[in-house]
């Protein structure tokens, strides 16, 4: 055989090995591209954007646009080709896994929090207009998740409206955190709640909700984890899906429990 066929058949079974070990290994990143857009003037799923109850609205007209970022799933394994590709692309970005699934999150919980997160983004949207037209906007604490197998599981709920810890009123999520951790690990200690349900069912008829329960908890030493922060009004909170009604709109702060 020539050296020169030689060469090229050698020079060709080392790219085809090259690409096929480029398909198999596997690495650790995920991909993020440019997603769809929402009109925020308009409606989602039949649903609007944003609704307020409660004040006179107005028509609107034209799009406000907010765009989305797509990254790929939780158990997605990408390769070594895909990986440089994406590099390569003036459109897309290459990001280390836990960078958007830390701690094992799964692709249903990171899906949760950006629901929750555009969630909040709604709320957020509604306090700076009602603000900015010097309608009142008060606030209050909403049970945002509950952990699973902690002693809230199953006695409190997400949407639950913290009103007191141990008797002492609440306002924002950092007065839950601080009544909380007074307590030692074994102790109990007890929750002044209004029901989701409840909740809910006041805020669709522009009322400020009633009717409290109180929920004794056993505390117990909490595990190492990633936690997001909730803030006050005007920092970053745990998302919110309450909608502002009644004359004095209320605005929730959520807490993890």
């Amino acid at each position: 055989m020539p050296r020169r066929t030689a060469t090229m058949l050698a020079s060709t079974l080392v790219l085809i090995a090259l690409l096929c070990a480029g398909v198999l290994i596997k690495v650790p990143y995920s991909e993020m591209s440019p997603g769809p857009t929402v009109n925020t003037l308009g409606k989602v799923g039949g649903e609007p954007v944003l609704q307020i109850s409660g004040h006179k609205t107005y028509k609107t007209s034209g799009n406000l646009n907010m765009t989305t970022v797509r990254v790929t799933g939780a158990d997605y394994n990408m390769n070594l080709v895909e990986a440089v590709y994406g590099w390569l692309g003036h459109d897309t970005l290459v990001v280390p896994h836990d960078t958007l699934y830390p701690d094992g999150k799964t692709e249903q919980q990171s899906t949760q929090e950006n629901a929750e997160e555009f969630s909040q983004s709604q709320e957020s949207a509604k306090v700076a207009a009602l603000t900015e037209l010097g309608i009142p906007v008060s606030s209050r604490v909403v049970v945002s998740t509950v952990i699973k197998d902690s002693p809230s599981q199953g006695k409190l709920h997400a949407g639950d409206v913290i009103k007191a810890v141990d008797g002492t009123a609440v306002k924002q999520p950092e007065d839950v955190a601080k009544l909380v951790t007074r307590h030692k690990p074994g102790q109990d200690v007890t929750f002044t709640v209004i029901p989701a349900k409840t909740a809910a069912a006041a805020e669709k008829a522009g009322k400020e909700p009633r009717g409290t329960e109180k929920i004794t908890l056993t505390t117990e030493k909490a595990p190492r984890r990633t936690a997001r922060s909730s803030a006050s009004r005007r920092g970053r909170t745990t998302p919110s899906r309450s909608r502002s009604t009644s004359s004095s709109p209320t605005w929730a702060v959520r807490a993890p429990v």
